[in-house]
C-alpha cells in the first residue's frame, strides 16, 4: 500500500511540472522555474502539438461573448474549451505556430497583437508566425471582456494557457510526413447540405431558428449559389508520437445561438473533436473560415429539420472525417520545404449607407442603444417596429454611419507556404462559396500547390467581407451578412483576386 501511495505521489510531482504538453513531455526549466523551450537544429519537418484547458473555473455571472447581447450571463457549462497549439518548424528551422481555440473571434488586432508578443517572447517564434485563430462559438468567454470579476479570472487563465500551450507544442515536435486532402461532409446531416449553421437549441431540447425577422424568411429561399460542403484536412503523421489533423471548413458554429443558451458551450467544433480523438490516434484541431451559402430551397436550418442536437451533429460529422482519415490512400503526400510568408495591405472602399435609407439610419442610434439596455429578444420587436430587419442591422447602420467620411480602408492579407502546401490567412469571416471557395478552386486547378489552406477569424476580427451576391439580395437591402459589413461590394472578390496573385507570385 505505502509503495503505492509513493508511486501516486511520485506522479503527481511529474505532472505539476508538465505545462499541458499533447505528450506528457517535460521541456526544459529555469532557475525560477518558468518552462522554456528546448533547443533544437532539424534539418527535416518536424511537428508538434499541445492544448490547453480554458474552461471558465467561475462561470455563473460571467458574460457569453456571441451576438453582442450584454445581458447574455453565464449560469453554468456545457462542455470544455479548449486552445490547442500547432508548431511546425521546417527544414531550416523556421517555425510557425497555429492556434485552435474556443471562442468567438480573436478580436480587435491589438488584443491578438499583445498575446502573439507574449508568445513570441516565451517560444522565440516571430510575431508575424504566429496565428491565432478561433471556431466561433457564440458560447464562450472572449478573453479580453472585463465585464465581471468571473470575466477577469477567465482573461487570466486564457493569457497563461496559450504561452504555456506554445511552450509544450515546440518541445513536443517530431519528424513529421505531411499529407493533404479534401472530404464532402454533407452526408452530416443527412445529404442536406450544411455550410451554414444559424440555430440554436432551447433548454427545453427544442431547436429553433435565430431571430432576424423578415432575413429569416428571405434566406429560407435559399441565396442564389451552391454551397461548398468541402473540407480541408491537413494531417501530420509523427515519428514515435501520435499524428495531427488539422481540419478547416466553410461553416459557422451557433448551434447554441446568441441568448438561446446562457450556458458555456465550445459548440459543435467540441463535441466533432471529442469523437475524433476517441475513436482514433489523432490530435485533432480545427479552423472554420465563416460562411453564408445554402444550396437554392433548402431550409436554414437543416439539422433542425433533423432533429439533431449539437452533439449528435458533432459526432455524425466526426465520424465522417474519422472514416475518411482512416485510408491512407485519401490523402496525398505534400512536398515539404522551407516556410515563405508575403504580407499586403489591400486599399478597399467603405460600405457607404445609401440615400434611400438615410431616413432609417437616423433612428440606428435609438433602436441599437434599446436593444443593449433590453436584450436581443426585446431589441428585435423595437427594431422592427422601426423598419429594421433586427436589432444587428441597426447596430450595424451606427457603425457604418462613422464611415461617412472615411472613403477607404486598407485589409491586411497573409500568405505563407511550405514546400507544396500554400496557406491563406484572413482576418475575418469568409464566406464560404465566393471567397474561400475561388480561392482553393483557382490554387487547385492551376496545379502550383497541392491545397491551399484556408485559416479565417484569424489574429484579428474585421467583422464580414461576404460575396457580390449578398450585397444584391433581397431588393438591394442585402443579406445580414452584406448590411452589417464595413466594406462595399466587390471587397470580397478583390481580395480573394489578391490572394491568388500573391501565390502565384510566391511559386
Amino acid at each position: 500500500m505505502k509503495k503505492l501511495l509513493a508511486l501516486i505521489l511520485a506522479v503527481v510531482m511529474v505532472l505539476s511540472l508538465v505545462a499541458c504538453t499533447g505528450n506528457g513531455e517535460e521541456g526544459g526549466n529555469t532557475d525560477d522555474g518558468k518552462s522554456t523551450v528546448k533547443e533544437m537544429n532539424v534539418t527535416s519537418l518536424h511537428v508538434g502539438v499541445a492544448r490547453g484547458d480554458i474552461t471558465p473555473p467561475n462561470p455563473v455571472g460571467a458574460h457569453i461573448n456571441g451576438g453582442g447581447d450584454p445581458n447574455r450571463l453565464a449560469e453554468t457549462i456545457l462542455d470544455d474549451l479548449a486552445v490547442t497549439c500547432i508548431a511546425i518548424t521546417d527544414k531550416e528551422n523556421n517555425t510557425v505556430l497555429f492556434y485552435h481555440q474556443d471562442i468567438h473571434n480573436p478580436s480587435a488586432a491589438s488584443f491578438t497583437d499583445a498575446s502573439r508578443k507574449a508568445i513570441s517572447e516565451a517560444t522565440g517564434v516571430p510575431v508575424e508566425r504566429i496565428f491565432m485563430t478561433a471556431t466561433h462559438t457564440h458560447s464562450s468567454l472572449h478573453p479580453r471582456d472585463t465585464t465581471n470579476d468571473n470575466n477577469l479570472e477567465f482573461n487570466e487563465l486564457y493569457d497563461k494557457v496559450i504561452v504555456e500551450a506554445a511552450i509544450a507544442a515546440m518541445n513536443d515536435r517530431a519528424p513529421a510526413t505531411m499529407y493533404c486532402a479534401e472530404v464532402d461532409v454533407k452526408e452530416a446531416n443527412g445529404g442536406q447540405a450544411m455550410a451554414f449553421v444559424r440555430h440554436y437549441t432551447h433548454k427545453d431540447g427544442s431547436v429553433a431558428g435565430s431571430n432576424f425577422g423578415t432575413y429569416k424568411m428571405a434566406m429560407m429561399n435559399g441565396f442564389p449559389y451552391e454551397a461548398d460542403n468541402g473540407a480541408q484536412l491537413l494531417k501530420f503523421v509523427r515519428e514515435g508520437k501520435n499524428p495531427v489533423l488539422f481540419m478547416n471548413w466553410g461553416a459557422h458554429s451557433t448551434f447554441y445561438g446568441t441568448t438561446a443558451l446562457k450556458n458555456i458551450s465550445a459548440d459543435y467544433p467540441a463535441y466533432l473533436r471529442h469523437y475524433i480523438e476517441e475513436n482514433t490516434d489523432y490530435t485533432f484541431a480545427i479552423c472554420l473560415s465563416g460562411g453564408g451559402d445554402q444550396t437554392p430551397q433548402a431550409n436554414l436550418y437543416p439539422a433542425a429539420d433533423h432533429g439533431m442536437g449539437c452533439e449528435d451533429y458533432g459526432a455524425a460529422l466526426g465520424k465522417i472525417i474519422a472514416d475518411f482519415s482512416a485510408v491512407d490512400a485519401n490523402f496525398t503526400q505534400v512536398e515539404d520545404g522551407a516556410i515563405k510568408q508575403e504580407h499586403q495591405e489591400i486599399v478597399v472602399n467603405t460600405n457607404k449607407i445609401p440615400e434611400h435609407q438615410r431616413e432609417l439610419a437616423e433612428k440606428a442610434q435609438d433602436v441599437y442603444d434599446y436593444f443593449l439596455a433590453n436584450g436581443q429578444e426585446m431589441g428585435n420587436q423595437y427594431a422592427q417596429a422601426n423598419g429594421f430587419q433586427s436589432c444587428y442591422e441597426a447596430r450595424s447602420f451606427v457603425n457604418r454611419l462613422k464611415l461617412d467620411s472615411v472613403d477607404t480602408m486598407n485589409i491586411p492579407i497573409d500568405v505563407l507556404t511550405l514546400g507544396n502546401m500554400s496557406f491563406v490567412i484572413a482576418s475575418w469571416e469568409m464566406s464560404g462559396h465566393d471567397s474561400a471557395r475561388v480561392i482553393k478552386d483557382t490554387i487547385k486547378e492551376s496545379g502550383l500547390y497541392d491545397m491551399a489552406f484556408i485559416v479565417a477569424y484569424c489574429n484579428n476580427n474585421l467583422g464580414y467581407i461576404p460575396a457580390l451576391s449578398n450585397y444584391q439580395y433581397n431588393d438591394g437591402r442585402g443579406s445580414y451578412e452584406a448590411y452589417d459589413c464595413n466594406y462595399a461590394p466587390g471587397t470580397c472578390e478583390q481580395l480573394a483576386q489578391a490572394y491568388i496573385d500573391l501565390l502565384k507570385g510566391m511559386k
